[in-house]
């Protein structure tokens, strides 16, 4: 059986303009978003695509949150990325 995919809707990224991994809940309400640019996280609701909120990613300001996931139960938003230091380098890197 041969299925036909569309695009049925397109929202503009709020926390930053490369989305790196997206995640639904585990209810199916609500999508995570972490970028390759950006510390932030967007949850978007995964009817209509619009933003809900970002939880506060205050004091991660080097590098991205480009990977998300949830716990089991829906409960918790796990977030990790990279880190650069100052000179724009990850850890290692010289």
């Amino acid at each position: 059986m041969h299925q036909t995919f569309s695009l049925a809707l397109r929202e503009k990224a709020q926390g930053g303009k490369e989305p790196f991994s997206a995640v639904f809940s585990p209810d199916g309400s609500k999508i995570a978003v972490g970028f390759n640019d950006s510390t932030h996280v967007d949850l978007l609701s995964a009817k209509d695509l619009s933003h809900l909120y970002s939880p506060s990613t205050a004091g991660v300001d080097k590098g991205n949150l480009g990977r998300v996931a949830w716990s089991d139960d829906g409960s918790t938003l796990f977030a990790g990325g990279t880190y650069y230091n100052e000179q724009g380098k990850g850890p290692g890197k010289k």
